[in-house]
């Protein structure tokens, strides 16, 4: 029988009902709500961000990366103030989303551990750690693990945020990660229902399809869903994403209905064939092309209230004009009551799961978080799924470990994606992109090595014929709303194939999409390091000074013919 995530004791179901007896209409309608209270890339404050959230107390917020500083002061008031306490979100995909906070890498990371085994315990592990640490950040649910599945190598959204490319392989860390996260005080959710991974195309930017006929998704994506609800995941996030044979077609322009705004899919599929019983969170209002045929985002919020969501994230209106638009499709039959009623349960239920209708509701402690980051266990498991995970994927002319004399000339040559605009979102990833290239220089500095950087194309010489070996490494992860995770034509440009030919070692890493390989040519050793985050790229410089072993293997498939 599926499990009920919400379920609850008497005691607490007691609880639900009081607090729902002693809202207001508009105030209950409210619960459906969850802005963005503040974010990294927001450019506003935090205490101004902070101070816009509504008089009618809304159901919840989303928290970027936080700097403890700023925001536990304010996450205090704000819960403090509130009538019910606020769910606070945040992507902590590969560990908590704070400055300071431990780093693990992503979740490509954890896969390329083995076996399957030991990367079921660092999943949990990870999970359990992340959530201790996000906890005492003041968040309780967590928008992640990624589930969907890369099928589509240029996809530009999931590559080393999902756990890989094998179904069988993803269901079980999914379920390892959401046991740890769940048992350890925040909800898990499960992500992008239906599924990513199938398009090449960014559902934040267009309504992308899922082409999978339906027995082919019920043994693929169907099977990494069933496994999260299985494990009693508290919620899943349907996406920006059609079905080509299931969706629904919009009425007016006969397009395939995203998910989001689809009851084909978020009731029929994954209530009543899935049996989910958690809560249905919709991804950000701001994604999927659908600005057109929707401009009013109030009109939008009714249709996916309308399709099962019980949460509508990102809304940018104001909560009080989206329970304007709300109100007025209950009054005028577009809406249900019943459902909705069914949805501000759920999220109420949530809150109780999560201990937020306790005498004291668990609030920001910098402290905690402290001692959480600078534990010395912490710190192992995070050094420990570095190096078990790093991949050599080839080395056909023994490069590894580097043999070159101390005193060698080296040039470390980064190989950009060129991406240009305002899209300052890095999913699941720190946005530090100077630190690879300086963590390898330093370390191969400390060696006895003398080392060159070029950041950009600019900075390559046509002429390196002086330097005794050459590293191109790329660091590119995916980013909403650039369309692509490959590496500019420039910085494809910028290998020298010629001093190769004459015999200069080079080098190719990847510390974040794996596929590079792809679309460089065919070159004589590669390695896959899945993310730049510091303890992945300690573990790299480890493996190439002969301090340890390659271990990692990679979980997706590069088609190195």
């Amino acid at each position: 029988m599926t499990p009920n995530p919400l379920e609850l004791s008497p005691i607490e179901r007691n609880q639900v009902v009081q607090i729902i007896e002693q809202l207001e209409p508009r105030e209950r309608l409210a619960q459906l709500i969850h802005p963005i209270l503040w974010a990294h890339w927001n450019p506003e404050s935090p205490v101004d961000a902070f101070h816009k959230v509504s008089s009618l107390s809304c159901g919840g917020g989303f928290l970027g990366v936080a700097n403890l500083a700023e925001t536990s002061p304010l996450l205090r008031d704000l819960q403090q103030r509130s009538k019910v306490p606020l769910l606070i979100s945040g992507d902590h995909e590969s560990g908590c989303r704070a400055v300071g906070a431990t780093s693990f890498g992503s979740l490509m990371n954890l896969a390329a551990v083995e076996p399957i085994e030991d990367a079921e315990k660092y999943a949990y592990q990870v999970a359990a750690e992340t959530a201790r640490q996000a906890r005492s950040m003041g968040c309780h649910w967590n928008f992640g693990p990624v589930v969907d599945i890369n099928y589509n190598w240029d996809n530009p959204i999931t590559n080393h945020r999902s756990f890989g490319d094998n179904p069988h392989r993803i269901a079980r860390l999914a379920q390892a990660y959401i046991r740890g996260m769940q048992e350890h005080g925040i909800a898990a959710t499960a992500k992008h229902f239906p599924g990513d991974g199938m398009d090449s195309r960014d559902q934040h930017t267009v309504t992308s399809v899922n082409t999978l006929p339906l027995n082919e998704w019920e043994q693929s994506y169907g099977q990494t869903f069933k496994a999260a609800i299985d494990a009693g995941v508290m919620s899943i996030m349907t996406g920006w994403i059609a079905m080509l044979h299931r969706s629904s077609l919009h009425v007016r322009t006969g397009l395939r209905l995203p998910a989001v705004i689809d009851p084909a899919v978020q009731i029929d599929l994954l209530r009543s064939e899935m049996g989910f019983k958690g809560l249905v969170v919709t991804d950000a209002f701001k994604m999927g092309g659908l600005r057109a045929i929707y401009p009013d985002e109030g009109e939008l919020a009714v249709e996916a209230l309308r399709a099962g969501a019980d949460m509508l994230l990102f809304i940018r209106n104001s909560v009080e004009s989206t329970v304007d638009a709300i109100e007025c499709a209950l009054n005028d039959g577009r809406l249900n009551e019943l459902a909705i009623n069914r949805s501000v349960e759920r999220i109420i239920s949530m809150k109780a799961k999560l201990g937020l209708l306790e005498a004291m509701i668990p609030l920001p402690d910098e402290d905690i978080f402290s001692a959480r980051v600078d534990n010395p266990k912490t710190i192992e498991l995070s050094s420990q799924v570095g190096e078990r995970s790093v991949t050599l994927v080839r080395d056909w002319a023994s490069r590894y470990p580097l043999n070159l004399p101390k005193k060698s000339r080296i040039l470390l040559v980064e190989l950009g994606s060129g991406h240009l605009g305002k899209s300052g979102i890095n999913v699941g990833e720190n946005d530090d992109k100077t630190l690879v290239l300086d963590t390898i220089s330093r370390e191969l500095e400390g060696a006895g090595y003398e080392v060159d950087c070029a950041r950009i194309p600019a900075d390559v010489q046509d002429d390196i014929s002086a330097y005794d070996a050459v590293f191109y490494i790329s660091n590119i992860s995916p980013r909403p709303q650039t369309g692509s995770v490959r590496i500019s034509s420039q910085a494809n440009a910028c290998i020298n194939w010629e001093a190769m030919q004459a015999g200069q070692p080079a080098y190719f890493v990847s510390f974040g999409n794996p596929y590079l390989i792809r679309e460089i040519g065919v070159v004589d050793n590669y390695v896959c390091c899945y993310s730049r985050q510091p303890n992945v790229v300690i573990a790299y410089t480890k493996a190439l000074l002969g301090q340890i072993q390659f271990r990692g293997k990679c979980p997706v498939d590069l088609m190195l013919w």
